[in-house]
C-alpha cells in the first residue's frame, strides 16, 4: 500500500474523467463544467460587464471546448497505440494482464524507436496547453464583479481542480516515460478492457519507501501505532521494518508486541497438505489441481474459497471444473464476473457455492459463519518475479550483495499466505480447513517460515488419500455438530 501511495500513476480512465466533466455530450445536450459557465453567463447578462462576458464565451466556445474533444480523441488513439505496442513488445507475456518495465533498452526499443516517445511529448504538450486555457479561464471568472463571483464560485473550483489534474498528469508521464534513475520503478501496465476500451497504466513508484516513510510519517508524529494480523513473518517484525523503514528509528522509539489470537485454532481449523502432488511447476500439476479442488470442494460441500496466484491459472482451473459442480449441486462463481460486492453476496447467500479468487481475496475479505469453511490455496504465493517493482527490488537486492528469494520474495510470500489463511476463522464459533496444494511448504527448506509463521493449529500432512479421509471425518463431524 505503501509502494503505491507514495508512486503516482495516469491512466485512460482517469483522464477520461477530468476530460468528461470539463464536456461531455448526452444525446442531444451538452454537460460539464465548461457548459455550466456558459449557462450561468446567460443567466447573468446584464448584470456584468459586457466585454468580459463575450471574451469568457469566445475562450470557452473557441477555444476550450474544441481542446477538450481533441484531447478526449488522442487519448483515446494514444492509449489504444500503448496497448497495442505493449501487447507486441511482450510476445512472451500474453497473459490477461502485462506489466512492462521501462528500464532504458525497452524505452529505446518501445517507445523510441517505434515514435512512440514523440507522440507521448505531443500529447502532454496538449494536455498542458489545455491546463493553462483553464487557469486563464478561472482567471477571467475571477474578474467578475462580486455580486457574481459568488455565483461561479464552485465552477471556478471545480475548473482550476481540473487544470491541476491535467498539469499533474502530463508531469506524471513525463516522470515516467522521459526520466530514469535508480530510485524509482517504471511501467505500463495493459488489460483488455469493456468494448474495447482497454485499461492503459503508466506508473511509478519508489525503489525504497524507507525515506518517504521516515520523511511523512515518522518525522510528522509523535505516536503512531500500525496493527494489523500479518506484520510479523515467523513471529518477527524485521522483515516489515527493514522494508518500511522502522529499523532505522531510534530503539527508544520503538515498540513491539504480539498478541496472540482470540481463536482456538487448533481446535477451530484444520490444516491439510497432500505430499503425493506434482511440483508447481510441473507440467502436470494444473490437470492434477483440478481434480484435487473438485475432491476437497465436494467434500466440503461448497463453502469454499479456491485462492490463486495468478488469473490465468484460476481461468483454467474454473472451465475445467464449473459443470461438473453444477451438476453436483455447487454453484461456481468466479472473481471478474461480477463485481467484488455482487460476487460476496451471492456466495454468502447460498452456502453450497465456490468461489474462484486472485489477489484481492486474499484479503481484507470477511465472510464469517457456515458460508465459508474451507479455504484453498493453490500455490504458495510468491509475486510473479518479473512484476516490475519485485523485479526491481530483487535487483537491488543483488547488487548490495544479499539474497533477494529468501530476503524478499520468501518473507513477502509468507505475509500473503498468513492474510489467505487468515479468511477461514473469523469468529470464535467458525470452523473449517485450510488445504494447501503446494507441496514445497513441506518439500523445501524454506517452507518451514510459512509454516512457522501460521498459529498452532492441527496439521494433516501424508499423501492424498489421508489428506482427503481426515478431510472427511472433520466435516462429518461438522454436520452433526
Amino acid at each position: 500500500m505503501a509502494t503505491n501511495y507514495f508512486g503516482d500513476r495516469v491512466t485512460r480512465a482517469g483522464i477520461m474523467r477530468i476530460l468528461s466533466r470539463l464536456h461531455r455530450q448526452q444525446k442531444q445536450l451538452f454537460k460539464g463544467h465548461l457548459h455550466t459557465v456558459l449557462y450561468k453567463l446567460r443567466r447573468k447578462r446584464g448584470q456584468i460587464d459586457e466585454h468580459l462576458l463575450v471574451k469568457i464565451e469566445e475562450s470557452v466556445t473557441g477555444r476550450l471546448v474544441p481542446e477538450v474533444a481533441a484531447l478526449h480523441e488522442a487519448t483515446q488513439m494514444l492509449m489504444d497505440h500503448i496497448f497495442e505496442a505493449v501487447k507486441g513488445f511482450a510476445q512472451e507475456n500474453q497473459g490477461y494482464e502485462i506489466k512492462q518495465r521501462l528500464v532504458p533498452a525497452v524505452v529505446q526499443s518501445l517507445l523510441v524507436d517505434s515514435g512512440l516517445s514523440r507522440l507521448l511529448q505531443e500529447y502532454t504538450s496538449s494536455m498542458l496547453e489545455l491546463s493553462a486555457g483553464l487557469a486563464a479561464l478561472t482567471g477571467l471568472l475571477n474578474k467578475l464583479q462580486s455580486g457574481a463571483d459568488d455565483d461561479f464560485a464552485s465552477v471556478v473550483i471545480e475548473i482550476k481542480a481540473s487544470s491541476d489534474r491535467l498539469a499533474a498528469a502530463a508531469a506524471v508521464i513525463g516522470e515516467v516515460v522521459f526520466k530514469q534513475d535508480e530510485e524509482s520503478i517504471r511501467w505500463i501496465e495493459v488489460r483488455p478492457g469493456y468494448k474495447g476500451r482497454h485499461v492503459v497504466r503508466l506508473q511509478c513508484s519508489p525503489l525504497d519507501i524507507a525515506p518517504m516513510m521516515q520523511k511523512a510519517v515518522y518525522d510528522s508524529y509523535d505516536t503512531i501505532v500500525m496493527t494489523s494480523a500479518t506484520l510479523t513473518v515467523e513471529n518477527s517484525f524485521e522483515f516489515l521494518g527493514k522494508r518500511v523503514g522502522l529499523n532505522a528509528l531510534d530503539p527508544g522509539r520503538r515498540l513491539e508486541l504480539q498478541l496472540p489470537a482470540p481463536f482456538d485454532y487448533e481446535r477451530q481449523a484444520v490444516v491439510c497438505i497432500p505430499t503425493d502432488i506434482p511440483d508447481p511447476n510441473d507440467r502436470a500439476f494444473s490437470a492434477e489441481l483440478g481434480k484435487l479442488i473438485f475432491r476437497a470442494v465436494s467434500i466440503s460441500n461448497g463453502r469454499a474459497f479456491v485462492l490463486f496466484t495468478s488469473y490465468g491459472l484460476l481461468t483454467i482451473i474454473y472451465r475445467q471444473l464449473e459443470d461438473s459442480f453444477r451438476k453436483l449441486g455447487i454453484n461456481p462463481l468466479r472473481q471478474g464476473d461480477e463485481n467484488r460486492h455482487e460476487l460476496l453476496a451471492r456466495f454468502r447467500r447460498d452456502k453450497a457455492s465456490v468461489l474462484f479468487a486472485t489477489d484481492s481475496f486474499w484479503e481484507g475479505v470477511d465472510v464469517e459463519g457456515e458460508a465459508l469453511e474451507n479455504v484453498i490455496i493453490s500455490k504458495l504465493p510468491f509475486k510473479v518475479p518479473n512484476e516490475p517493482v519485485i523485479e526491481a527490488r530483487w535487483e537491488a537486492i543483488e547488487r548490495a550483495g544479499g539474497n533477494p528469494f529468501m530476503e524478499y520474495a520468501v518473507p513477502l510470500a509468507v505475509l500473503k499466505f498468513k492474510q489467505g489463511f487468515g479468511r477461514l476463522i473469523r469468529r470464535k464459533s467458525d470452523r473449517g480447513s485450510v488445504i494447501v496444494f503446494d507441496n514445497r511448504v513441506v518439500r523445501k527448506s524454506y517452507g518451514k517460515r510459512f509454516m512457522r509463521s501460521l498459529p498452532p493449529c492441527r496439521t494433516v500432512i501424508g499423501g492424498q488419500e489421508q489428506v482427503f479421509a481426515e478431510l472427511g471425518i472433520f466435516f462429518g463431524r461438522r454436520k452433526t455438530r
